[in-house]
């Protein structure tokens, strides 16, 4: 695996460089500046399998080069890992929503490099096992296949909506703040109504266009604080924002409306006109190691599956069920036109044997007196 590590302090490039080659990574290749850097990328006809960004440089940062390097479309899915010192929130929030696969924070155990390392290792196989085994068309075809069709409970990725993070980046996201500013976090789910229905029943891409859509208006209506967003799978979207921005949550109520058209003449004619978003009590965040900052994740889900339940448990109850609701109008015109049809046929019957006989047929059937 071929990775490039990007750092202004030299001994500390010196450093990592160590640190990948006691994990048995040697083809390493180091840069001191993040716009010799990209240079290098640009030139490079080997390609990269993993990169490692400082994200406080002179000139072009950490977090700039990151940017660049995801507008590259060789690159927009290879790992990059960001190393510093700087933990705090705003440095994590800007990597992550510059593109970062993860964050490594120093000082760093030997350890965790190869096992981070590992990870994009095993992801960068996987990549080239595709490439090499099959055609340009193939693979094309394959990963329009793969961005299509996605189960209702799959983690579906939402590109071009900012600070909408992909699920893995999300958790590894929560990761870093727990060993900073994570205690003083609000996490929250949202969950869209019906949205068992709007899967079955929508094309894959209209399905994923309702979920951006959704993603946007409620980013929209948190844009004063510095929430990242991530869908879940199953309807579900979970965000986190500082705790200061929980009057803001219960700001939105218990339903958010999303219009889908919103006069847009791009729109898919297949898309409803409007969507419904339930919104779950936030979870203000108590646990500092990672396994406590899933545990908030799974409260917030559980949160607003249980008002979405109730939420529809109370409408069937509240519900009368009419005379229209088991016959509804349109079976009634219906069938009363199919009576008038047979009547009519037999009324005729009756006077064409009346004409034939000179009087109207005797009934066969026995009355007593």
């Amino acid at each position: 695996m071929k990775i490039l590590a990007v750092d202004d302090d030299k001994i500390a490039l010196q450093l990592l460089e160590e640190a990948l080659s006691s994990c048995g990574y040697d083809d390493v290749v180091t840069c001191d500046s993040g716009a010799k850097a990209f240079e290098l990328i640009l030139d490079d006809l080997d390609h990269f399998d993993c990169f490692l960004f400082d994200v406080q440089m002179p000139g072009m940062s950490g977090i700039d080069l990151c940017k660049e390097v995801r507008g590259l479309h060789e690159y927009d899915e290879v790992p990059i890992i960001m190393v510093t010192a700087m933990s705090e929130k705003r440095y994590i929030d800007q990597a992550f929503a510059a593109g970062a696969t993860d964050y490594l924070t120093k000082p760093y155990a030997v350890f965790e490099v190869g096992a981070r390392i590992g990870l994009v290792e095993k992801l960068s196989g996987e990549r080239r096992a595709v490439s090499e085994s099959t055609s340009v068309i193939e693979l094309l075809i394959k990963e329009l296949d793969k961005a299509t069709r996605h189960g209702l409970d799959a983690p579906i990725e939402l590109r071009g909506v900012e600070n909408v993070l992909n699920y893995p980046a999300f958790e590894n996201y929560l990761t870093q703040l727990s060993r900073g500013v994570f205690h003083m976090s609000s996490m929250f789910a949202i969950k869209l109504r019906d949205a068992e229905t709007l899967h079955a029943c929508l094309p894959p891409l209209e399905f994923k266009e309702v979920l951006r859509r959704s993603a946007k208006v409620i980013l929209d209506k948190l844009e004063e604080f510095d929430t990242f967003l991530t869908y879940r799978g199953d309807g579900v979207f979970v965000g986190i924002q500082p705790r200061n921005g929980a009057k803001e949550l219960a700001s939105l109520g218990d339903e958010i409306n999303v219009d889908l058209q919103a006069d847009d003449p791009m729109a898919p004619p297949e898309l409803p006109e409007s969507a419904i978003l339930i919104v779950g009590e936030p979870v203000v965040a108590k646990f500092l190691a990672r396994p406590g900052s899933l545990e908030n994740l799974h409260s917030a889900i559980a949160n607003v599956e249980k008002k979405a339940k109730e939420k529809k448990t109370a409408e069937s109850a509240n519900k009368v069920e009419t005379f229209d609701d088991v016959w509804p109008p349109t079976r009634q015109a219906q069938d009363e036109q199919e009576l008038r049809v047979e009547y009519d046929e037999l009324l005729k019957a009756a006077l064409e044997e009346y004409e034939t006989l000179g009087e109207f047929p005797k009934s066969t059937r026995t009355v007593n007196r």
